[in-house]
């Protein structure tokens, strides 16, 4: 996996950063297109922000490709085992989301870093969804343990549901495999404290990574590395191919409890193990985090011949507001082991429909990004990341939308904060309001995916 720095400098050489800040509709970015062998090892510039409004450029830098310029967002959370290569860590985004205001615009930037993945083919693919061996799986996940799993057949009544839902639950551990829209969940109750507590950057938000100073440490128990390389043995197992990298976050002891006590200063704390489903239950005044319940919370990506796929869920406002569901595969992971697994939308079975010799340069997904927000009277666009990966798109079959059997395609995932001067009803005032977003950028066209 190939990383890049890179800042608005490339602009300002390759076209000009007046060319950005003057695209119309009737004068459309020309793409600039790399063959897809060669790409890998492309020799790449750097961007950080394209002030829309003066048609300068405040945050240039020199410097040649590759150099160390700042860390991206996030990216003290990217771990690799032995066999992949490091990939920092995208909140990937579908959405946006305020991120802050003032009345006056932001004039620092952080250098963005471009992620190319160390393969020199690239395709387009239908990707359906497979089955899970529920009996491998349980195998694989519980071990020797010999119980009965509940079935449940709604196939007699509800076409969709062809396929049985299996469930295993003993002694605080369950196991859940749907293979109708498939899903597999495991869970322990190790892992309850994280999995109430914690919310990592997602598709909406910066996440909450500032409440927990020790995100990106080592626990006792394992090394960040071994546990991911552990899962990815596991995931193999029940035939889940992930990227060689993940995100991972450190849950210590000490930042759990400073959490725990935060909420139940608030009255907003309830035993972890209690159900939502019970209105006698109360909020507790005490509670002691144990050291058994530390651990690392990971996020996975579905790998595409080399290539990780996107794992957010994308709106397409084309389609009459059709969500595709991409790969999500979550894990944590404790002293005692796997405690929790969480698979949904995974496709295991992807067929190559045809070979993709070219695809648009970076600049060219930035020229693209930097339309879009020009169009929307936006004052600025930083760019925090923008990593090459494959994207779920809807298929038409016979005249008829099948999410089922999806498109998979190249793409330019783009994570970005633009400004613009606003009066938000939240704000109660004019001002400068930044949010987050993350734009996806077929790498054949130059389009965006919406």
């Amino acid at each position: 996996m190939k990383k890049t720095k890179f800042t608005a400098l490339a602009l300002a050489l390759v076209m000009g950063i007046g060319a950005l800040s003057g695209c119309s509709d009737e004068d459309e970015p020309q793409m600039e297109y790399i063959d897809a062998g060669a790409l890998a090892n492309a020799s790449l510039p750097q961007i950080s922000a394209v002030d829309l409004e003066n048609g300068d450029n405040p945050s240039a830098a020199g410097g040649s490709a590759g150099s160390s310029g700042h860390e991206a967002p996030g990216s003290g959370n990217s771990v690799s085992d032995s066999s992949g290569s490091t990939q920092p860590s995208g909140n990937s985004a579908g959405t946006s989301s305020p991120a802050n205001n003032s009345n006056s615009a932001p004039t620092e930037s952080k250098t963005a870093e471009i992620v190319i993945p160390n393969v020199t083919e690239y395709g387009t693919y239908i990707a359906e969804f497979g089955v899970f061996d529920s009996e491998k799986a349980k195998s694989v996940l519980l071990g020797g343990v010999d119980i009965t799993p509940t079935i449940r057949d709604y196939g007699k009544d509800d076409p969709d549901h062809q396929y049985p839902v299996y469930s295993w639950d003993t002694d605080g551990v369950s196991l859940y495999v749907n293979n109708n829209y498939p899903s597999l969940d495991l869970h322990k109750e190790q892992a309850t404290l994280i999995y109430t507590m914690f919310l990592p950057p997602n598709n909406r938000s910066n996440g909450f990574i500032d409440d927990y100073e020790h995100i990106n440490d080592e626990l006792d128990f394992c090394t960040r590395e071994q546990a991911v390389k552990n899962i990815k043995e596991t995931l193999n197992k029940i035939g889940i191919t992930v990227s060689g990298s993940a995100d991972v976050y450190t849950l210590c002891q000490g930042d759990l409890q400073k959490l725990v006590d935060e909420d139940i200063a608030a009255g907003r704390f309830y035993d972890p193990h209690s159900s939502m489903k019970d209105l006698d239950r109360k909020p507790l005044t005490s509670y002691t985090v144990d050291k058994s319940q530390e651990g690392y919370y990971i996020v996975f990506k579905q790998e595409n011949s080399g290539v990780p796929v996107y794992n957010f869920h994308h709106h397409y406002k084309t389609f009459t507001d059709l969500t595709i569901f991409h790969p999500e595969i979550t894990a944590i992971y404790s002293a005692d082991g796997l405690v929790r697994l969480s698979v949904n939308g995974y496709r295991s079975n992807i067929t190559e429909t045809g070979k993709v010799n070219q695809l648009i340069s970076p600049e060219s997904a930035v020229q693209s990004v930097t339309k879009k927000y020009t169009d929307m009277g936006a004052s600025r666009v930083d760019f925090d990341k923008l990593e090459l990966m494959y994207v779920l798109t809807p298929n038409t079959i016979d005249g008829k939308i099948n999410i089922l059997k999806a498109k998979l395609i190249p793409a330019w995932v783009c994570t970005v904060h633009y400004t613009q001067w606003t009066l938000d009803k939240d704000i109660r005032d004019y001002g400068y309001v930044t949010s987050k977003d993350v734009v996806l950028i077929d790498a054949q066209t130059g389009a965006e995916i919406i």
